[in-house]
């Protein structure tokens, strides 16, 4: 191959999101360019510590989404309904922001049952994430109405109040999340950035991958990106292949990653399976989730 592999420098990752949001704009003329917003939401007790809290992203394009990061709720504060405040309270955020639809990931010690009396319907599942367990990929439109969801031990009454969070107040709601998840799968290391890029003779970037390998041995890939002039040549699957050679190397057993009806087949040919399909997002098009064992 005349190109050389090496890893990825920190100006690379802007320029890959900026040309992946250009043939996205040029496949599609009527979206607008993707903005994220980060929202905080955090439950206080008397003395001030927090006892819950979630972490949403909003992308203000493809008439809007709410990703939820993470709701996380102190143990002798839950079945309080306040995981059901916060979730809400997010929702009501994404609407106002005209948002059309929230999405979330939740795994199966976690609060799917709760995601579920909400409105929310899984539309995939990753069997064995982490090994011996399961994570559903879930959604709720947020433009259709529907009948709030009230649980029976929540008290008109109840002493706490929804404020916005700052970064620290993150960090901590993330922890807390953390520590919850460790009890059941514990984190085996931290994440392991997996990310290349193919340059040419003078250096410049023909090609490139942005991937890991997360504490539970997963391998996600983020983006791969292939300059036009240089497509139909093999070097998204060899970059493909390159990353789960090495993320077999650290451990990794699976493989996964998202993608759309344009892409799609990509990964499938390169030996992914379809776990599930989120319709109309973007709007009039599909979003999949797809997975490979390694």
């Amino acid at each position: 191959m005349k190109y050389k592999l090496t890893p990825m420098a920190e100006e690379d990752f802007g320029y890959i999101e900026k040309k992946i949001q250009e043939v996205i704009q040029a496949a599609d003329p009527g979206q607008i360019e993707k903005k994220e917003e980060e929202f905080v939401l955090k439950i206080e007790n008397d003395a001030g510590e927090i006892i819950g809290g979630c972490i949403a992203r909003l992308f203000c394009s493809d008439g809007g989404q709410m990703v939820l990061d993470t709701l996380w709720v102190r143990e002798q504060h839950r079945e309080q309904g306040i995981g059901s405040m916060l979730l809400c309270e997010a929702e009501r955020i994404a609407r106002e922001l005209g948002c059309y639809i929230s999405c979330l990931y939740t795994l199966d010690f976690q609060a799917r049952g709760m995601y579920e009396k909400h409105g929310y319907a899984a539309f995939a599942v990753l069997e064995d994430r982490p090994r011996t367990h399961e994570v559903y990929a879930m959604s709720k439109r947020l433009d259709r109405v529907a009948r709030d969801y009230v649980p029976k031990n929540h008290c008109a009454d109840m002493p706490y109040i929804i404020k916005r969070g700052n970064e620290k107040d993150a960090r901590m709601i993330a922890a807390g999340l953390k520590k919850h998840d460790d009890f059941f799968a514990p984190s085996l290391h931290g994440r392991i950035p997996l990310c290349r890029k193919l340059v040419d003779s003078r250096g410049n970037l023909v090609a490139g991958v942005i991937a890991g390998v997360d504490g539970w041995d997963g391998c996600y890939i983020a983006d791969i990106y292939v300059e036009e002039l240089y497509q139909k040549q093999g070097l998204g699957s060899f970059l493909l292949a390159e990353v789960e050679r090495e993320a077999k190397k650290q451990g990794a057993y699976i493989l996964l990653t998202n993608a759309n009806d344009d892409n799609v087949g990509f990964f499938i040919r390169n030996g992914c399976s379809v776990a599930g399909v989120l319709k109309d997002f973007p709007k009039g098009h599909c979003s999949y989730e797809l997975m490979k064992r390694l």
